[in-house]
């Protein structure tokens, strides 16, 4: 293994789904300004919204392969407003999918409640994962428990003006067949079809990778297929973040936080083939011990392609605080990776921490994420991360808000950031704010 040289064409930055060249970048940079980072500023943090217990509520979302108690679902942002889902509160204190205006400066943002879990039969309970959107603005998620035997479900939240939101079950899992216990969100294909992992069931009661392919017209039942079942051990158990589906490909990548070569978890490849099947393979072995790329323990979901994933691990490196990675081929089509770290958390002094969530990346390929530990006050940090425009080897990065917690400001990001496209950037915390129930917090230049 090595790192990655000045000249390789895998020095790449992804947008749109796609892995851009970043010669041609170089090539361009007197041109293509708009590429250029924005000069490092601090950010102003406003809450717009305090969770007040009955409607976020604590508990809910801890797990066999999940210490972390409390929901670290992020946003979505859609048709100028924010999507989200606690894991308990609501009605039956089964959790909610809420909605939230985006507010003026200054002021919070209107949340209402578009369902409460548990109030219908077989309904699902406690979703940890964030929505996604579908076409004609259907909502979709997942639910932990509820359903059959409490093994988790996959739903839908469909919107029309004159009967305002309806709320679907699309399926109901079963434990061992087809999996138990969807923990994180799901990816959608062009022709509807949606990709999820469930935390157990399937072999060795492991986890699964699952595909929901919707009706055929003039009927109303979801088809679930299970791509992959998970057999621990060196195979990796537990898958853990959201998936990422290589639009060009078909492949689907994902993580599992235990298992493989050294039981530090393993990031995952599953391909299709011509007559169904889908084979899987293991890009990267996470190794904590390794003195060149320790790593250990990726929570959060991957951003990226075939040719190049970017993401991050709990643990390992610098003082066992974290780092973000990019793992990439060094010859196209191979399954052979190479991992590059491109930052180690350290959690001191204002450095974060602990990064529970994925990243996110804006229009000017710029990486933004959290850490549930570090920053000045212990409580938290949002940093960014971008190529160094001249030393393409080099990565800058910066801490750009550390969490204060109290009433004012909330705490313990365990949540990924979803921008506006106006360079404000949206996320959640745990505890703080009004009544130290958590926040959505709303971060700008």
């Amino acid at each position: 293994m090595q790192n990655i040289s000045l000249l390789s064409p895998s020095n790449i930055l992804i947008g749109e789904g796609r892995l851009r060249s970043r010669a041609l970048i170089l090539a361009a940079a007197g041109i293509a300004s708009g590429w250029l980072p924005a000069p490092l500023s601090a950010q102003t943090d406003s809450v717009i919204l305090s969770f007040n217990g009955m409607n976020r509520g604590e508990g809910g979302c801890a797990g066999q392969s999940d210490s972390n108690p409390r929901s670290r679902a992020g946003l979505l942002f859609l048709n100028n407003r924010l999507y989200g889902t606690t894991p308990s509160g609501g009605q039956d204190k089964e959790g909610t999918v809420f909605s939230l205006t985006i507010p003026q400066a200054g002021q919070t943002g209107t949340k209402k409640v578009l369902h409460s879990f548990g109030t219908a039969a077989l309904d699902g309970a406690s979703p940890c994962g964030h929505l996604i959107g579908g076409p004609k603005g259907v909502l979709y998620g997942t639910t932990k428990g509820g359903g059959t035997q409490n093994y988790g479900t996959v739903f839908s939240l469909s919107h029309s003006p004159q009967s305002g939101w309806t709320y679907t079950i699309l399926y109901l899992f079963q434990g061992i067949p087809d999996g138990d216990g969807p923990y994180d969100g799901l990816t959608i294909d062009t022709a509807g079809n949606l990709y999820g992992a469930t935390r157990s069931g399937g072999n060795n009661n492991c986890g699964t990778v699952f595909e929901l392919s919707p009706p055929p017209p003039g009927q109303s039942q979801w088809t679930e297929t299970v791509l992959y079942r998970f057999n621990g051990g060196t195979d990796g158990f537990y898958p853990n973040g959201d998936l990422l589906l290589d639009s060009s490909t078909g492949a689907l990548f994902g993580t599992t936080i235990y298992g493989g070569l050294y039981n530090d978890g393993t990031v995952f490849s599953l391909t299709p083939s011509a007559g169904g099947a889908w084979t899987k393979g293991t890009p990267w072995n996470f190794n904590h011990a390794d003195p060149v790329y320790s790593a250990a323990s990726p929570n959060g979901g991957l951003l990226g392609s075939t040719a190049g994933l970017f993401g991050t691990t709990l643990t390992g490196g610098v003082n066992g605080c974290g780092v973000v990675f990019f793992l990439w081929q060094e010859i196209e089509g191979s399954s052979q990776y190479t991992l590059k770290i491109l930052h180690q958390f350290t959690g001191v002094n204002e450095d974060g921490n602990g990064p529970l969530a994925g990243l996110y990346e804006d229009a000017s390929r710029t990486f933004w994420g959290t850490t549930q530990g570090g920053g000045t006050a212990g409580l938290g940090t949002v940093f960014k991360l971008a190529p160094d425009l001249f030393h393409p080897e080099e990565w800058d990065y910066s801490v750009v808000y550390s969490f204060k917690g109290g009433t004012d400001d909330g705490a313990l990001p365990y949540s990924p950031l979803i921008g506006d496209g106006t360079g404000a950037l949206y996320g959640t915390t745990n505890i703080g704010g009004t009544a130290n129930q958590g926040t959505v917090f709303k971060l700008t230049p």
